[in-house]
C-alpha cells in the first residue's frame, strides 16, 4: 500500500493493488476517518506498484506504475479520466519510479538497466514526452524539493542530491542500516519534506530518518516500525510525516 496527504492537508490517500486510488478525510489531528468510495477508475483492478500526486493545490494529477510490465498511467485524480494510459521508456526497461516536479508540474519517470538510468520528463496535461537525460548510476527512486530546483535520487547504495538545471550531483546522503536476519538486502528511498527543510530516507530495515536538506546532516532519531517501511509522505506545511510499513501500520 502507498499512502500520502493532499497539499491542502484535508485529505489522505491510499493505493493498494486492486483498489485503485482511494481518498479519505483527515480530522484536525490528522487522524484518518475511513476510506471513501472515490477511486481513480484507470487504476482500479490494476496491479500498481508506485504512486505520485501532482503538487498543485487540488492534487489534480495522479501517476502510477504497473508492477507487471513497468509501464505507467497518467490520469486526472479527481475524475479518473485517463491522460496517457501507457507511458514507457524506449530502452524497454520498466519504469521504477514516478514523481511530479513542483513549479511546472512535469512528470518524471525513471528506468534503469542495472548499470545506468534514463529520466524522462512528460507534460502532465497532455502526456507528451518533453525531454530525456541519462544518469551514470542505477536510480530506483526520486523526489523534488518544493521549488523543483533540486532532485534526490536513490538506490540500494543510498541517496544523492542533484541540481536539476545543471544535471549535477551535489552531495550524497547515507542511510545507516540496522542489519539483521530479517533484512539481508535493505533498500533505501528518499523524499523532501514539503517545506524543503529536510530530506527523509526510509529503508527495509524498518526505519525512516530525517536530514538537513542543505547540509545532509542527520536530524533527530530514527522513526521506527516493526517491519520494513514501505512509504513516507509529508504534509503541505512540512510539520507532519505519515509512514507506512509492511507491519500493517501507518504512523
Amino acid at each position: 500500500m502507498r499512502v500520502g496527504i493532499s497539499r491542502d492537508g484535508t485529505r489522505g490517500y491510499a493505493l493498494s493493488q486492486f483498489r485503485g486510488l482511494t481518498w479519505t478525510k483527515l480530522d484536525s489531528d490528522g487522524i484518518w476517518q475511513g476510506l471513501t468510495d472515490h477511486r481513480t477508475d484507470p487504476m482500479k483492478g490494476e496491479f500498481m506498484n508506485i504512486i505520485a500526486l501532482s503538487p498543485d493545490e487540488d492534487s489534480s494529477r495522479v501517476a502510477g506504475v504497473r508492477y507487471l510490465d513497468g509501464t505507467a498511467i497518467l490520469a486526472n485524480a479527481q475524475t479518473g479520466e485517463t491522460i496517457n494510459y501507457e507511458l514507457r521508456h524506449d530502452s524497454g526497461h520498466g519504469i521504477s519510479f514516478v514523481a511530479f516536479r513542483p513549479g511546472d508540474g512535469r512528470l518524471l519517470t525513471v528506468a534503469n538497466d542495472g548499470v545506468e538510468s534514463t529520466l524522462r520528463w512528460w507534460n502532465s496535461d497532455s502526456g507528451e514526452l518533453l525531454d530525456e537525460w541519462w544518469v551514470d548510476d542505477v536510480v530506483e527512486g526520486c523526489g523534488f524539493n518544493p521549488e523543483g530546483t533540486r532532485l534526490v535520487l536513490c538506490n540500494e547504495a543510498g541517496s544523492s542530491v542533484w541540481d536539476v538545471g545543471e544535471k549535477k550531483k551535489l552531495f550524497p546522503v547515507s542511510h545507516p542500516t540496522d542489519w539483521n536476519e530479517m533484512t539481508p538486502d535493505p533498500k533505501t528511498w528518499s523524499i523532501y519534506t514539503e517545506d524543503g527543510k529536510y530530506l527523509v530516507t526510509w529503508s527495509s530495515d524498518g526505519t525512516a530518518r530525517m536530514w538537513n536538506a542543505e547540509t545532509g546532516a542527520p536530524h533527530g532519531p530514527p522513526l521506527r516500525h516493526r517491519q520494513a517501511v514501505s512509504w513516507v509522505s509529508s504534509s503541505a506545511d512540512g510539520q507532519r510525516l505519515v509512514t507506512a510499513s509492511y507491519d500493517g501500520t501507518a504512523r
